[in-house]
């Protein structure tokens, strides 16, 4: 059920974006952007029309930024377009489906173009503006730390498993908060991480079920999912849930797999 539900929110990011796409195509129905660029590092930019004899290269005004940032993100979306058509046509049949970076695609034109990501995605220098994460004080809970407390550069953890979990989230390139406190309608909980899922613009919880064997923190833990589920978050769509048992142990394969999905689709 959750891979389903995050192909169909994958499909549904490739097609709006597709959209936009050929939006900005269509806006500027006459010729391509080429930069020429010069020993000294310096690159000029020019509208190139026409081909062969008929070619023409015209010089643009750098400070004309309007009419740059239509050729870039015409040039862009020209690259781009073919991947997402493939992409969705990849989901639909569940073949030949890859992964879809549209900073990736504009770094590959230039660094130039790599604005035009930010203003397809709403983003500004990669990062889109979250006020519902950012507002997020990291670590709440009040809980204090047992012996086994694992100490990383990211931060401290209570489990190793919680520990390799923030390592997954940060190769997603996802910010993400430990602990924080957060207020499902009058009550407060403090999730095992709130992820900043930059493509969605909303605030994701991974929640790591870890001591089910005890029966205090099972209820607990238990009720705090039925909280968040009455309040918005669902599995598989906002809410993913990780569990560990001592019978069963942790599979990190299976919840790096995970994470990458949630925090990237």
């Amino acid at each position: 059920m959750i891979e389903k539900t995050q192909l169909q929110e994958t499909s549904y990011y490739h097609e709006w974006l597709l959209k936009k796409m050929e939006d900005a195509v269509s806006s500027v129905p006459e010729g391509h952007l080429w930069y020429r660029r010069y020993a000294n590092g310096v690159s000029v930019p020019c509208r190139v029309t026409g081909s062969g004899k008929s070619k023409k290269i015209q010089k643009l005004d750098p400070e004309d930024t309007a009419e740059l940032q239509l050729l870039q993100d015409k040039m862009v979306s020209l690259h781009a377009i073919p991947i997402l058509k493939q992409n969705i046509k990849a989901l639909k049949s569940m073949e030949g489906y890859t992964e879809f970076n549209l900073y990736a695609v504009c770094n590959s034109l230039g660094p130039e173009y790599l604005s035009s990501a930010d203003r397809f995605l709403g983003a500004k220098n990669g990062l889109q503006p979250n006020p519902a994460f950012d507002c997020l004080k990291e670590r709440q809970n009040s809980y204090p730390y047992e012996r086994n407390a694992i100490p990383t550069k990211l931060g401290i953890f209570r489990s190793k498993s919680e520990a390799l979990e923030a390592q997954f989230i940060q190769e997603t390139g996802c910010r993400f908060k430990y602990e924080p406190a957060i207020l499902v309608g009058s009550k407060m909980i403090c999730p095992d991480f709130a992820v900043d899922r930059q493509f969605r613009m909303d605030v994701g919880i991974i929640e790591h079920l870890g001591l089910l064997e005890r029966p205090e923190y099972r209820e607990k833990k238990f009720q705090d999912i039925r909280d968040l589920i009455d309040h918005g978050y669902h599995p598989g769509i906002n809410l993913l849930l990780i569990s560990e048992s001592r019978t069963d142990g942790f599979d990190a394969e299976m919840a790096r797999r995970q994470i990458r999905a949630f925090c990237m689709a």
